[in-house]
């Protein structure tokens, strides 16, 4: 149930009780980190693919949590780094997230927080956090959010490098076992 509070620009505003806005919060992100899910396991089978390993996957999952460039990165490496050069895939990933700036500050605005939390929850803002946040969310059903978010990804793409050995070398040899014999 919702408690009525002040207005804002002669329309009243509604907050949520503390645990609604929790509970809110994490029924809003679970379909959504249902759905980032696959996109982070494929990540984490063709990075697999590529011979890294599930502490890898781990730490570019954590430290660089941004899907575009993390692909990017691993088209990058295997074209070979050296290659390309370090500046040029710096750039192209820093100018494919650029987006991140102007979402961070408008989101991080509202949030009365130190700033060591404020940049933590600045660094696991996504596209899908960013759209599945409310106005008059509070701090806590924002971090849920995030680190909802956040831990998909994360563990997608590292179950999706750590079951990448179940899998078929290819599509095509699923079942073709089946019609040769």
């Amino acid at each position: 149930r919702e408690d009525r509070a002040q207005s804002y620009r002669g329309m009243p505003v509604y907050r949520m009780k503390a645990g609604q806005s929790m509970k809110s919060a994490l029924i809003r992100v679970l379909p959504v980190g249902l759905a980032l899910s696959p996109v982070g396991f494929l990540f984490g089978v063709l990075a697999a693919q590529t011979h890294w390993n599930i502490v890898d996957v781990l730490l570019l999952s954590t430290l660089g949590f941004t899907g575009s460039g993390q692909f990017a990165f691993l088209a990058f490496t295997q074209q070979g780094i050296e290659s390309i050069g370090a500046l040029v895939i710096f750039v192209v990933i820093f100018s494919m997230n650029l987006r991140y700036i102007p979402m961070s500050l408008s989101a991080s605005q509202p949030l009365r927080s130190s700033v060591v939390y404020k940049m933590f929850l600045s660094h696991c803002l996504a596209d899908e956090s960013y759209a599945t946040e409310k106005k008059e969310d509070d701090l806590e059903s924002r971090a849920i959010i995030r680190t909802g978010v956040f831990l998909f990804w994360v563990v997608s793409t590292v179950a999706g490098c750590a079951l990448a050995g179940l899998l078929p070398n290819r599509i095509s040899d699923v079942g073709s076992e089946e019609h040769t014999s």
